[in-house]
């Protein structure tokens, strides 16, 4: 994965995290079954925003995913769109999202970020967004965004 250079993001989170969340790539793609649609960028950066930036609970973001049809894995906490190639897991003081792009991930990526940032402007500086280089084993290139949050209890 190439970190998109145009963010100098994520002071707080550690290399082994940054590292344990991109290594989620490849386990999110091999729980994903290869039939699922593509998600527009724009609507996955509303979904992380939903999620991560706008819940203000880990209990409030699992609610607004799972409003929009998202699942829970029963191993993970991982919660996956209905009918996309897309997850997002709200475990931990890490709130992520993993999605497949429609053709190449750095472009994504991108629009991702543009999305994400035009509604979200005060979190943009610790966002970490990253897309793949190469495709995953199912075939797809992924774009993966994490930000470090402080949930409420």
């Amino acid at each position: 994965m190439a970190h998109l250079g145009f963010h100098n993001c994520l002071p707080a989170l550690s290399v082994a995290a940054l590292g344990t969340i991109i290594s989620t790539v490849q386990q999110v793609a091999a729980q994903q079954p290869s039939s699922l649609d593509f998600v527009p960028p724009v609507t996955a950066a509303q979904l992380f925003a939903a999620a991560c930036y706008s819940a203000g609970s880990r209990n409030a973001a699992v609610a607004t995913l799972q409003s929009n049809g998202f699942a829970a894995s029963q191993d993970t906490g991982t919660l996956f769109h209905p009918t996309g190639n897309l997850s997002i897991n709200a475990e931990g003081n890490v709130c992520s999202i993993v999605f497949a792009a429609n053709g190449a991930a750095a472009p994504t990526a991108q629009t991702f970020a543009d999305s994400l940032f035009a509604q979200s402007e005060p979190q943009a500086a610790i966002t970490n967004i990253e897309a793949e280089q190469a495709p995953a084993s199912d075939g797809n290139f992924y774009v993966v965004a994490s930000i470090v949050v402080q949930w409420k209890r």
